[in-house]
């Protein structure tokens, strides 16, 4: 493996993994950071219309205490202005009448009745006057029980079940509250109010419409920055992986580049071509490296003279007798180390050669004399 595979190799290991491992624990984050608040968006919406419908059913279920007890209080002024008056005498007035039947709510209305017999005397609908409150026993097991309890002049309340003509069963919330003053006839009545609560949940209907809207509008928001996010940290991610691989791959080749200078100038070094120069283009261990094999280059080329002038004067001086003495000495040496076979060559070949040149040269210029 090459020193650019091995940069490579090494940047990525030391950014760009880490940088995936960040982006994938960053991503997981943001999904969940995402998903709590959207969890979080409709846990407080369900709270706030609980709450909201919690306090509109208290403030319905004080409205009908309230005009329960309005209605029984003008009642009892009433008879109290009119001692004389029995219950006959109360249903040919329409004042008392008017004054019995008041509207709850949107649909509600207040009724009056015997609580010693429990009979319903007074309501908004005629077919129910003279209604006996028992028959609920079978019909509204509910209402009854709540009903049951006003006998003997008590107070009674509680929540009971409707079945609406479409089929549809809602719940009312009835208060039944007594007459202090009975009518000249000795007849106990009480008062009792009931409607729908869901009238009175109308507005936390509308709040949670709204409120859903904007938890939907929230939601959608929050989804669109989480792409934004993730697409900026995948750009990101992109971005700095390629910058990684630009300076790995120039950092390999600013390390790489004078070190194959190098390893060339070797090869022309080991073929013997000592005259041309090492250049070190940098300051660093590599530049020391390049001129310290320079000076190589250089004492190499000093000695490889020194040999080369050593061998010609040698041959001047004692001719072919240096030629054999070198020869044998060399011979010699290529036995003790085959590898010197390629260095001498190439340390001084020249004169080697023109030596043995000279040699078989004069060996022929011998034989040609003797012919």
């Amino acid at each position: 493996m090459n020193i650019l595979k091995k940069l490579l190799l090494v940047i990525i290991l030391l950014t760009v993994i880490p940088m995936f491992f960040l982006g994938h624990f960053t991503y997981n984050g943001i999904n969940e950071i995402k998903y709590s608040s959207e969890a979080n968006i409709i846990q407080m919406n369900d709270l706030a219309v609980e709450d909201s419908i919690t306090a509109l059913n208290e403030m319905g279920i004080t409205c009908i205490k309230e005009q329960a007890e309005h209605v029984a209080s003008r009642i009892e002024s009433y008879l109290i202005e009119n001692p004389d008056m029995n219950l006959d005498d109360l249903r040919e007035d329409a004042h008392f009448q008017d004054m019995a039947i008041q509207s709850v709510g949107e649909t509600g209305y207040t009724l009056v009745g015997d609580y010693d017999n429990l009979v319903v005397l007074f309501h908004k609908y005629p077919e129910y006057v003279d209604y006996d409150i028992r028959d609920f026993q079978e019909v509204n097991p509910s209402l009854w029980e709540i009903a049951s309890k006003v006998e003997g002049g008590r107070i009674s309340q509680g929540f009971h079940e409707l079945k609406d003509p479409d089929g549809s069963i809602r719940e009312k919330y009835a208060y039944m509250y007594p007459v202090d003053v009975r009518t000249a006839d000795d007849v106990g009545l009480f008062v009792a109010s009931t409607t729908y609560l869901d009238e009175f949940n109308k507005p936390a209907e509308m709040t949670a419409r709204k409120l859903n809207e904007k938890s939907e509008q929230t939601i959608a928001y929050i989804e669109s920055a989480r792409i934004n996010i993730q697409n900026t940290m995948l750009s990101a991610m992109f971005l700095f992986t390629i910058i990684s691989l630009t300076v790995a791959i120039l950092l390999s080749n600013a390390i790489s580049t004078p070190i194959k200078k190098l390893k060339d100038s070797a090869k022309q070094v080991g073929k013997g071509r000592l005259d041309k120069q090492i250049k070190a283009d940098s300051n660093d261990e590599i530049g020391d490296l390049a001129r310290s094999f320079d000076n190589m280059r250089v004492e190499l080329k000093d000695r490889s003279d020194l040999l080369n002038s050593l061998l010609k004067t040698f041959r001047g001086k004692f001719g072919n007798l240096a030629t054999i003495l070198v020869r044998k000495d060399v011979q010699e040496l290529i036995k003790q180390n085959p590898r010197i076979k390629k260095i001498v060559p190439k340390l001084a070949s020249n004169a080697i050669v023109d030596t043995v040149g000279d040699e078989k040269n004069g060996k022929k210029r011998s034989k040609r004399k003797k012919r």
